[in-house]
């Protein structure tokens, strides 16, 4: 099982306090996930403070080794054997025999106008986690159709989001982010960026408040499914015809 996955359950996992007097095993606090997006492999064992490092490329760009979990972007590139690869984050447009075995993780990016069937096609597919990309996803701050968009991903397919932001983001975004379903956030890693950002951000992450559990429930039953409003129109109908025989 890939450990970055295994992180975004935690991240998922909002569980109350057991009530009473007996002694319950412990849970660790949720938190929102800092995911560093690197170009040079050799850079993933330097980072601190993150959960995860993001290579960018093809995987001919052996990771260096580290504790944290690695994960590769398969953006039209070939595969390789993915060694050291714990997740790989992919496109639609990848033939499914590319995505890794089944111990990887699999994280599809999708667009941000990405068509609504499609999203809740998402919902059944064999994902682990969405990266939201494309016109958007790589501004200075963070917008209110950013965490529209967000909010839709996450409410619809049913699946963590990831999202990316810029490496001044601001505690009061990270917060916002994370209370509409994005359970981990990308920042960009340029070579000879100071490291001591990230350090920040997982500072800033760490201060955090809990999102409430009825902040985090989906929202999928304000948004009908195709076939459900199917059924309506087509109940209505067959009801008007018996109407109009009587």
């Amino acid at each position: 099982m890939s450990r970055f996955i295994d992180k975004l359950k935690q991240a998922s996992q909002f569980e109350q306090q057991p009530m009473g007097f007996r002694k319950e095993k412990s849970v660790s606090r949720p938190r929102l996930l800092l995911v560093a997006e690197v170009k040079d492999g050799a850079a993933a064992g330097v980072v601190e403070g993150v959960d995860t490092v993001l290579l960018e490329g093809t995987a001919k760009n052996t990771p260096a080794k580290t504790d944290i979990p690695v994960g590769i972007k398969l953006f039209g590139g070939k595969a390789g054997k993915l060694k050291g690869i714990d997740y790989v984050v992919f496109t639609p447009e990848t033939p499914v025999i590319i995505a890794g075995d089944e111990k990887m993780g699999k994280v599809m990016a999708v667009e941000a106008s990405l068509e609504m069937g499609l999203l809740r096609a998402l919902e059944d597919l064999p994902l682990d986690a969405l990266f939201i990309i494309g016109d958007g996803t790589q501004t200075q701050v963070v917008t209110w159709q950013y965490l529209m968009l967000c909010k839709r991903f996450s409410a619809i397919s049913g699946k963590p989001v990831l999202a990316a932001v810029s490496p001044d983001v601001s505690q009061g975004e990270l917060q916002l982010l994370w209370e509409v379903g994005v359970y981990g956030v990308v920042v960009k890693v340029a070579p000879g960026q100071p490291l001591e950002r990230l350090i920040e951000l997982r500072q800033m992450i760490d201060g955090l408040t809990l999102p409430s559990r009825r902040k985090r429930i989906k929202a999928r039953a304000i948004v009908p499914s195709l076939g459900e409003v199917t059924a309506s129109v087509t109940e209505e109908e067959e009801g008007e015809e018996e109407e109009e025989g009587e």
